[in-house]
């Protein structure tokens, strides 16, 4: 055969390979079945003819999508050891092996092959384990657990110090919602605990030169009149007195008065009667 001849070999599926002549793998023909085998040479003459395979002891192992075009096409034969696989990948899921289109689990490495043919492999995952850590503010670790990626936890309430509050805890510096942990990465998840002071009220310290009045500490005497209402009722006493003295000064300035016209006039009365006698005493003629 020229070796610039071209060899096309399809299988009962249709599946076409096309191959150099002299390139030919012995590990084309996988598959029991009937090969369809076309011949063309450098000049365009060509010839066909079929080839029959039976108990083939090779296998091919293909992958589903989206991993077909990155790991390829593996050819094992029966009776090959630790045979392995490659790695599909997957963010946050751990790999544990392939299952076949026909419900076969086959292993990451495959101890012995026995079987042949072509299979088309799909892998099956498992969560990864991821560290969940709970801190103080000081980064002094409180209590840790693990859970698997994807899931959700609910973050417990700490051990509170005598004197502080538990305000919840934050996780990259923003406070948790519904104490829920979304296990969304592969890395470890740390949450930090807000405890605040509890705030105590002291009563006011009196001044020291203002000393403290112990009436004003026991309880209000209700028959007591406030401190504002006795200034007023002493101060209106005051008035009246004050009136009531004034009155009784003018009352005796008038009668005094009113005694000392009295005189007066007794005075005059008898002044006038004094001279009326000295009017009516006869004369000298009047004697004779």
């Amino acid at each position: 055969m020229d070796p610039y001849s071209i060899v096309i070999i399809k299988d009962e599926e249709g599946n076409a390979s096309v191959f150099m002549k002299g390139d030919i793998p012995d590990k084309t023909f996988v598959n029991s079945g009937i090969y369809d085998v076309s011949v063309v040479n450098r000049v365009g003459n060509s010839f066909d003819l079929s080839i029959k395979v039976v108990g083939s002891n090779y296998a091919s192992l293909s992958f589903d999508e989206p991993y077909a075009d990155k790991l390829g096409t593996v050819i094992v034969k029966k009776g090959d050891q630790n045979v392995e696989l490659p790695m599909a990948e997957r963010y946050g899921y751990e790999l544990k092996g392939y299952l076949s289109d026909d419900g076969e689990k086959i292993p990451l490495v495959i101890p012995e092959v026995d079987f042949s043919g072509t299979k088309i492999l799909s892998p099956y995952w498992e969560p990864k384990d991821v560290s969940i850590e709970f801190r103080d503010e000081d980064g002094n670790l409180i209590n840790s657990v693990s859970a698997k990626y994807g899931s959700k936890v609910t973050a417990e309430n700490p051990d509170i110090p005598k004197g502080y509050v538990f305000a919840g805890w934050q996780i990259n510096g923003q406070p948790l919602e519904d104490n829920t942990i979304n296990v969304n990465k592969e890395d470890t998840v740390t949450l930090v605990a807000d405890f605040e002071p509890v705030e105590v009220e002291t009563p006011e310290e009196q001044p020291e030169d203002e000393p403290v009045d112990d009436k004003a500490l026991e309880p209000a005497d209700n028959n007591v009149l406030p401190d504002g209402i006795m200034v007023y009722v002493i101060i209106a006493l005051v008035g009246l007195l004050l009136i009531t003295w004034i009155g009784i000064g003018i009352g005796r300035s008038a009668r005094k008065r009113k005694a000392r016209k009295e005189r007066q006039n007794i005075a005059h009365a008898i002044d006038d009667t004094k001279t009326t006698i000295v009017d009516t005493e006869p004369g000298e003629d009047e004697k004779e």
